[in-house]
């Protein structure tokens, strides 16, 4: 064991034991670690989203639970993440430190050599993509390339890109994904009865859990949004974008069980794609040809 991983080991052992403890530190000192990440996701998420509500050690353990695989998959990328949160919290963290500026120093050097045990480990790219999704973690996202017709596309948090196309800098997921359900590739193949012409698509799949409040309301609501992007020679285009429902707590499991039951997507003899969604009420929709192929 390395002597990085024995020390995060240590610094998780050694949580508190009292009656008051937090539930999510009494599931890990039980060893379900599993229990213990979903009750830490939404507190880290309420750090986001309620500024007066920031305390950095939620962040700081889930950062130590990604970089260890400890009840998630392991994900540098979101360590890094985590990490900055929490050195963000712990500077913001002065009032309770009034009595005493030396401890709340010493708190901030701790925090600041923390995210530089998770960060620097990282390439440049991955460094700037943990930067940029602190906040929109996107957890659960996978780096994946995809063949898909005749291009190689690359997803991650560092968005959806042609592989072979130079990257000016990394671009966040659209529409700010907490956790990502699934990513997958998708070809439809025109029907045997398709127009003369007629050739097939390539799309990404993306499910992704937002997160949001109703006005006057401090508790969240998780939301499934879909969003199908087309590839298209060498650009990457949103093609449709839906949600399809909203749960009061961290989804686990992050897909819906009977979502592939209900989801059809079909190309049609002109070339377009529908789609349609089964339940109460069902959605449906359309994915037109560009105007120079119709």
């Amino acid at each position: 064991m390395s002597l990085f991983r024995a020390v995060l080991l240590v610094a998780l052992c050694a949580l508190p034991g009292t009656a008051s403890a937090q539930p999510w530190k009494d599931a890990y000192q039980a060893g379900d670690h599993q229990k213990a990440a979903d009750l830490l996701h939404p507190l880290v998420i309420q750090l986001r989203l309620q500024p007066a509500s920031m305390e950095p050690d939620p962040a700081h353990h889930l950062a130590t639970m990604y970089a260890l695989g400890l009840g998630v998959s392991r994900d540098p990328i979101a360590a890094c993440s985590l990490a900055q949160v929490a050195a963000e919290a712990t500077s913001f963290s002065a009032p309770k430190y009034a009595q005493n500026i030396e401890a709340y120093n010493a708190s901030v050097k701790d925090a600041n050599a923390f995210v530089t045990g998770q960060c620097d480990k990282l390439t440049e790219r991955e460094r700037m993509v943990a930067s940029l999704t602190a906040g929109c973690f996107a957890f659960g996202m996978p780096e994946k390339t995809f063949t898909l017709g005749t291009d190689t596309v690359h997803v991650g948090r560092g968005g959806i890109r042609v592989a072979d196309v130079a990257e000016e800098r990394p671009d966040a997921i659209m529409n700010c994904p907490m956790l990502v359900a699934r990513v997958r590739p998708l070809t439809l193949n025109p029907p045997p009865d398709a127009a003369p012409g007629v050739i097939a698509r390539h799309f990404v799949d993306l499910l992704i859990w937002q997160v949001g409040q109703k006005p006057g309301d401090t508790t969240f609501r998780y939301t499934l949004q879909w969003q199908l992007y087309e590839v298209r020679g060498k650009k990457i285009e949103i093609a449709a974008i839906d949600e399809f429902g909203a749960i009061d707590q961290w989804p686990q499991p992050a897909l819906p069980e009977n979502l592939d039951a209900r989801l059809s997507i079909e190309m049609i003899r002109s070339g377009h794609v529908h789609w349609k969604l089964d339940g109460k009420p069902p959605k449906r929709g359309w994915v037109m040809l560009p105007e120079q192929e119709r």
